[in-house]
């Protein structure tokens, strides 16, 4: 499921072709281990000025879901945590997703889409830039990526630890099979991270 907002709004403060902030929340033939949340904020109409991140949210204890109420979009997390959205205007307005408006570095090039999780779980991030944040030349050039609790310094780990290249499946990248569930996710933060899931 995915929706994008196009502006103009506070978040999106220019217009024009094929820009905006676009939130596809993944779960592909409802799996469980690939759940998460795609972020693409695009300043203008060049693709390669676009900023993507990723985020993956712990524990998992159900498929993220979607309803419409009146003028709102709710978004139900895999930790049962909420997002409100404006039905119209397609902003955050409250739960545990915060927001800032996209913004362009000298260059044109988006910067990092200022979307945070304020939640009591834990969230894994990575980002790069006019590329899939855990693609193939992420895995190659051993790419960092964060994993952040409120109240703990963030983890700074290898995205190979956490993804994986299948090559019976055309080579596609899948989150770490050994660290789906909850209980396997949680001793790696301990042993990795100093901190718990919970």
């Amino acid at each position: 499921m995915k929706f994008k907002n196009s502006g103009v709004n506070k978040i999106v403060p220019m217009e024009g072709f094929n820009l905006g902030r676009e939130y596809e929340f993944m779960f592909e033939d409802l799996a469980r281990s690939d759940m998460g949340l795609l972020l693409w904020d695009a300043p203008d109409e060049y693709e390669s000025h676009a900023h993507l991140k990723i985020m993956f949210f712990f524990p998992r204890e159900i498929l993220p879901a979607i309803r419409y109420e009146s003028d709102e979009i709710i978004v139900t997390l895999p930790t049962k945590e909420e997002v409100v959205y404006n039905a119209k205007t397609l902003e955050i307005l409250r739960g545990v997703l915060k927001e800032g408006p996209i913004k362009q570095n000298s260059q044109g090039e988006a910067l990092i889409p200022n979307v945070e999780y304020t939640g009591s779980g834990v969230v894994i991030e990575a980002s790069a830039l006019a590329d899939w944040p855990i693609g193939f030349d992420a895995i190659n050039a051993k790419k960092i990526v964060t994993i952040k609790k409120k109240g703990q310094k963030n983890c700074l780990v290898p995205v190979s630890e956490l993804w994986f290249t299948d090559s019976k499946k055309g080579n596609n990248v899948f989150f770490n099979k050994k660290l789906i569930s909850n209980v396997a996710f949680d001793a790696y933060l301990l042993n990795r991270c100093k901190f718990s899931l919970y």
